[in-house]
């Protein structure tokens, strides 16, 4: 399992334009809404992020972002982080790769492009009673770019994905002093 600090995750989740903010971050874990992997007990210690976590949260902001209440983005962290990678892996191995969302109502299983087509039929006549449409959110494609964003990630983090850390420890060095000119003799 692959392990990221909430200052990873920051990193992963940060746009080229915005950083995505930690307090957001922390707020959700206080609030419920994200389950850390690993809790940080005590001070100085560290949470950590499973890439189902930071999955769920890339997709919580962005649905934020699109207009989706804090319940309804919530719903869906909460369907995803039901899966760990491997099964994720292996839904994905099999085609399904969407997760079918209408309001607050999740799907707790990935769909293949067929299943979406036939759901949004269903839904569909379902859904005008409610008022509400399905969609279909591309679980598979986030992931890709989770997984691409993690590696370019610098080597501080490198320890968190399996490879040996990289030490850069600044040692002092005095100042050069500049030569004096001599004059000869």
């Amino acid at each position: 399992m692959r392990l990221l600090t909430a200052g990873d995750v920051c990193d992963v989740l940060s746009s080229h334009t915005r950083r995505f903010p930690y307090q957001t971050l922390n707020t959700w874990v206080r609030d419920g809404i994200i389950r850390p992997a690993v809790q940080a007990r005590g001070t100085g210690r560290h949470r950590m992020f499973a890439i189902v976590d930071v999955l769920a949260v890339a997709m919580g902001r962005g649905l934020r972002a699109s207009g989706f209440t804090l319940n309804a983005a919530a719903a869906v962290t909460d369907a995803l982080m039901q899966f760990t990678e491997e099964q994720l892996l292996s839904n994905f191995d099999q085609g399904r790769i969407c997760l079918m969302v209408a309001g607050e109502k999740v799907s707790r299983r990935l769909v293949n492009r067929e299943e979406v087509a036939l759901n949004t039929y269903i839904d569909l006549k379902a859904g005008k009673d409610i008022g509400l449409l399905p969609i279909a959110l591309d679980v598979k494609r986030l992931y890709d770019n989770i997984c691409n964003r993690i590696d370019q990630l610098a080597p501080r983090s490198a320890a968190q994905h399996g490879r040996e850390r990289v030490k850069t420890r600044k040692t002092y060095r005095p100042a050069r002093q500049p030569q004096r000119a001599t004059a000869s003799t």
